[in-house]
């Protein structure tokens, strides 16, 4: 009887002792899985990281080289969606190998897109009237800039619930959320999301903002409503008679005047009188210097994604980053 009790305990140490090695397998698989993760993504953000300043070399570059040359030899120095930072809503993809080794195999890759925000119209210095265009809607247009007005005192209760204004220009434009006109979800909010930005401190570009934004600005007829068909017409008209943007028949202003506009006019089929009094506006440039940079780092094993986003100012006076003797001012940054 001693010998088989000492046999059934002898049985369950072994069945403990290997329950015990199964979980501590396990355990350590789950842990070098954990690590493998990590690493690879420190390694995607690093690469995201690399991928926002290889964007604003190539902004640098661009912001040094002239477009070409007018008449008198002067050079031209504009921004248009053919340029070389004009990446499209597809943007520009970059192979990462595993090493430095040219035979390497690809670890991942890097897409890199870049818009300017002078396409956008700036919440922040818009007028009611611009902002009426835009939107559509007299009580959007009307919270936006009483939220901003300086001369606003108290809540504003024309607005339920009531909503203490700001009574400055907004820095970002999630300061807006709170105002029930623009709730998620709302078209408004929606538009300006895609059309409305708060870091470019007014100007547009003539060369790349959206048809909704140029129609904003300009209403020669008088009637009161945007003059969005020639806007229309100036951005289907910008890739040329080949219809192909970054060649050399594409329909851009290479300068702010009226010689310019007119030659954008021809080019593009558009109304001579509305396009050189939309390029006669202060408010509109054929140069940009802000630029929203967005970076996808992705890793296949593991399945690993980082996204980065900044909005960069270009040549900023108060650059604390030097990219090719450029400098650069980070104005927001986001990671995700």
């Amino acid at each position: 009887r001693p010998r088989g009790s000492l046999l059934v305990v002898a049985l369950w140490l072994v069945v403990v002792m290997a329950a015990t090695a199964v979980a501590l397998a396990r355990y350590l698989s789950t842990e070098t899985r954990l690590a493998r993760y990590d690493l690879a993504r420190a390694q995607a953000k690093a690469w995201a990281k690399a991928g926002m300043y290889l964007a604003m070399q190539r902004l640098a570059q661009d912001l040094g080289s002239a477009e070409g040359q007018d008449e008198s030899g002067n050079d031209l120095v504009y921004d248009w969606l053919g340029d070389d930072w004009g990446t499209g809503d597809s943007g520009w993809s970059v192979a990462v190998p595993m090493s430095r080794s040219e035979s390497a195999p690809i670890r991942g890759t890097l897409t890199i897109r870049i818009a300017d925000e002078e396409r956008r119209m700036d919440l922040s210095t818009a007028n009611e009237t611009w902002l009426l265009r835009l939107v559509g809607d007299p009580a959007e247009a009307t919270a936006i800039i009483d939220y901003q007005d300086p001369d606003d005192e108290g809540p504003d209760r024309s607005v339920q619930p009531p909503v203490m204004p700001k009574n400055s220009p907004v820095k970002i434009m999630e300061e807006l959320w709170d105002l029930p006109v623009l709730s998620a979800g709302s078209p408004a909010r929606s538009l300006l999301q895609e059309q409305g930005t708060t870091y470019t401190e007014r100007a547009v570009n003539v060369n790349t903002a959206s048809a909704k934004v140029l129609a904003a600005l300009l209403d020669v007829d008088g009637d009161g409503r945007p003059d969005l068909d020639p806007a229309q017409q100036l951005v289907a008209g910008r890739p040329g008679p080949d219809g192909t943007l970054g060649s050399e028949d594409d329909c851009r202003a290479v300068r702010k005047d009226l010689a310019a506009a007119e030659q954008l006019a021809t080019c593009a089929a558009v109304d001579h009188t509305w396009l050189k009094t939309l390029i006669g506006q202060p408010d509109v440039d054929v140069r940009s210097s802000v630029f929203r940079i967005e970076v996808e780092s992705a890793i296949e094993r593991p399945t690993v994604r980082v996204r980065v986003m900044a909005i960069v100012k270009r040549g900023a006076s108060a650059g604390l980053l030097d990219i090719d003797g450029t400098p650069f001012q980070i104005l927001r940054w986001q990671e995700s």
